[in-house]
């Protein structure tokens, strides 16, 4: 049997709506992601690389981005993590000067109630290790805001 590690299973956390992510630091104005751009669409559930407000972001496995009506949206799109094998949005290109701040705005899916864990890790080496920041958090039907500050030179977040 497969070992998972801690990062594998928030992975395979909750169904949730990402409204918009946003990475601040001190240096460098804010980077907001919030899926409203042209281009900024994924497809279906298998992984692939988007750009989501200039930079590139693994989006997937067993994550959407789009317009369905059951979707919670602050906007046109919002980003649909289905909570199993896998589901993550990965920033896959470095940002300028790190970030500050991660936040972003996050439910469960309609009246979905399997909820799991998640966690935010960010890297430093380009993914090789990973470093949690705030708690893991479960989505409810009730909207949250998720919201921690790194004050890194971050790789990927």
């Amino acid at each position: 049997m497969k070992k998972t590690t801690t990062w594998e299973k928030a992975k395979k956390a909750v169904t949730a709506f990402l409204l918009f992510v946003s990475f601040s630091s001190i240096s460098q104005a804010q980077y907001i992601v919030d899926f409203e751009g042209a281009g900024e669409e994924s497809s279906a559930y298998p992984a692939e690389t988007v750009s989501l407000s200039g930079l590139n972001w693994m989006v997937g496995p067993e994550v959407q981005i789009g317009t369905a009506s059951n979707d919670f949206k602050n906007g046109n799109r919002s980003a649909r993590l289905r909570g199993r094998d896998g589901s993550a949005l990965t920033m896959t290109q470095d940002k300028s000067d790190g970030m500050g701040t991660v936040s972003f705005v996050y439910r469960s899916y309609s009246t979905d109630t399997d909820q799991q864990p998640w966690a935010v890790e960010y890297s430093t080496d380009q993914g090789i290790s990973w470093t949690q920041i705030g708690s893991v958090f479960t989505a409810t039907a009730s909207v949250q805001t998720f919201q921690e500050t790194v004050n890194s030179v971050v790789i990927y977040a």
